[in-house]
């Protein structure tokens, strides 16, 4: 059995770790970076969009539910097939 102790502080490690990316993340987003460094220049955009639809949309305007029903199809019926072998 594992000690209690190290599954709490690997939780707990985790949960700072993304903490701080998400600090990270929130201070560069919607944001340019440019650096001049030995003479060249770099540019660097950071941008993330939500991609979640908007609020005003309802369900109901972007699906339509409707029924549909299937008959079985009968079973088509051959001749029989007669083989005569010499």
């Amino acid at each position: 059995m594992e000690n209690p102790y190290v599954t709490g502080s690997i939780g707990a490690t985790i949960t700072v770790v993304l903490g701080i990316a998400y600090k990270i993340f929130q201070a560069v987003n919607h944001k340019r970076l440019r650096s001049n460094c030995c003479g060249k220049n770099l540019v660097l955009s950071v941008d993330v969009e939500a991609t979640s639809p908007p609020q005003s949309r309802q369900p109901s305007d972007t699906f339509t539910v409707r029924e549909v029903h299937i008959q079985p199809k009968e079973p088509e019926t051959h001749p029989p097939v007669i083989k005569i072998i010499e």
